[in-house]
């Protein structure tokens, strides 16, 4: 490449400028980026090549990024400066105006019909690079300012979607069509979340202060959303209906930017931790659609791993008393079905004729219903299981929410290897890996304690061959060792 590279740019670059074929287009932005963005520890290679023509060469791609109307091309053409700009922050200096033009173009949001999801991430990953331009000592600056406006951005759109409730801070506006307001500014919130994400995960050339309270703030806004908060005075049906509506997306980009929150204050963020296990323990407890209750339940494993443990026992007793009905429910549906089918028998018993059973005619009944009749819904019982085991690791837990938590996975641990994989879960996998899970749960809780897992020992380690693996339990007086045959 050091010796050829003069040649290739002499003849790919004035291909970005014509009216070329697409494939040579992309095979040109290809192979330049390729170029700039190798070699970069060779200063004579810099000098002469790259500092010269990547100029040009990105002012080219913003260019196709603008015309284009391919979406693969504007996807490459915004990969490509994410990747530059902060291989080259320096020379993108100039062209920062035209940079950020290119990138807030895709991240205003769009109605009726929304941006492509890849095509959002790609404008928010090039906008929360575009610090870098600033330099050492004006890159920390320009981070904190993207980051608070695109705060204001997105309370902004959210305020609009409340515009019914008491919490709606911004008038309506009587001119415009209300069922495309509602759609353009759930899709600004889309795009400002996506955006607070990708700025949360970028770097800076030096330490930056996060403002924790006001990125909360927001998080706790969007997450306490309910539907049937108070309204007072007259309102327009119509227009609550649409915000009604938008309140399941709210919670799943408000989780989406809570897991980004909390990866990035990590530690800074332990003391709101009690407050926001209430509010996701206060929406579990709600009836909710399958896909809004996992998005909840995804979250905490995510809070509790990247903070100090709580001190706060009645958070952290709700939160499991939240969860543990996502995982009663196969226990439950298993007992109705049983009741029903005692029903059927004892019914048929004061009929005329005596109705004669035979073993196995449980396996043909068409009326058994699924546990798990969606994907969601097997994705719930596996997230809620992985919450259930990082809060009962805390020993602020009161004793009584930690034997009625052993019970539940004792009685799963017994009750699932009697339920066929058909009737837990169209997917024949999920069987498997709940019974995994919950085995991995009764061996962590018996061991060391003195709870009701530890007395049914016995039950715990009986169920553990169920499955038929290799899996030998060697007992010891204070803990159990899982080890297989396999000696590495």
């Amino acid at each position: 490449m050091m010796e050829c590279a003069q040649s290739w740019i002499g003849a790919a670059l004035p291909m970005l400028s014509k009216n070329e074929p697409l494939p040579n287009v992309k095979a040109a932005i290809r192979i330049l980026r390729y170029i700039f963005a190798g070699a970069t520890d060779t200063p004579e290679f810099q000098r002469q090549l790259v500092t010269p023509n990547v100029p040009k060469y990105s002012q080219a791609v913003i260019a196709l990024a603008e015309k284009h109307d391919d979406p693969d091309v504007k996807l490459l053409a915004l990969n490509t400066l994410t990747m530059l700009v902060p291989l080259h922050p320096t020379l993108h200096k100039a062209l920062h105006g035209s940079l950020s033009a290119l990138a807030l173009r895709y991240l205003n949001g769009s109605a009726p019909t929304p941006l492509s999801s890849d095509l959002v991430k790609a404008a928010s990953r090039l906008y929360a690079v575009l610090h870098y331009t600033g330099g050492r000592v004006g890159a920390a600056g320009q981070w904190r300012k993207s980051l608070d406006d695109t705060l204001t951005f997105t309370w902004n759109a959210f305020h609009s979607l409340r515009l019914t409730y008491e919490a709606g801070g911004l008038p309506a506006s009587s001119g415009n069509d209300p069922l495309r307001n509602a759609a353009l500014n759930l899709d600004r919130t889309r795009c400002g979340v996506i955006v607070l994400c990708e700025l949360m995960r970028s770097t800076t050339p030096r330490p930056v202060q996060v403002p924790i309270n006001s990125v909360f703030q927001l998080t706790v806004a969007m997450l306490s959303c309910t539907p049937d908060e108070q309204v007072t005075g007259p309102i327009d049906q119509s227009l609550r209906a649409l915000e009604i509506s938008a309140i399941p997306t709210i919670w799943s980009q408000g989780c989406d930017l809570l897991v980004s929150f909390a990866k990035c204050a990590r530690y800074h963020l332990t003391p709101h931790v009690p407050r926001l296990l209430t509010i996701l323990a206060y929406q579990l407890e709600q009836p909710l659609n399958p896909q809004s209750r996992l998005s909840f339940l995804l979250v905490i494993p995510v809070i509790l791993f990247h903070t100090h443990p709580s001190h706060d026992g009645p958070a952290l007793n709700r939160a499991v008393r939240a969860i543990l009905p996502s995982l009663a429910q196969v226990l439950l549906e298993r007992s109705d079905q049983l009741q029903a089918e005692v029903g059927d028998v004892k019914k048929s018993r004061k009929g005329k004729k005596r109705q004669r059973g035979y073993e196995g005619d449980e396996l043909f009944k068409v009326g058994r219903e699924v546990i798990c009749q969606s994907g969601a819904e097997g994705e719930v019982v596996l997230a809620a299981l992985d919450a259930l085991q990082v809060l009962l690791r805390n020993s602020h837990l009161s004793p009584a929410v930690q034997s009625l938590s052993g019970r539940i996975l004792l009685s799963m641990l017994l009750s699932l290897p009697q339920i066929p994989k058909t009737l837990l879960s169209p997917d024949a996998t999920l069987h498997g890996k709940v019974l995994s899970k919950v085995q991995g749960l009764c061996i962590e809780l018996g061991v060391g304690t003195t709870s009701t897992m530890n007395k049914s020992l016995g039950l715990v380690v009986r169920g553990l061959a169920v499955d038929g693996s290799d899996t030998v339990c060697i007992l010891h007086e204070s803990r159990i060792v899982r080890a297989t045959d396999d000696p590495l």
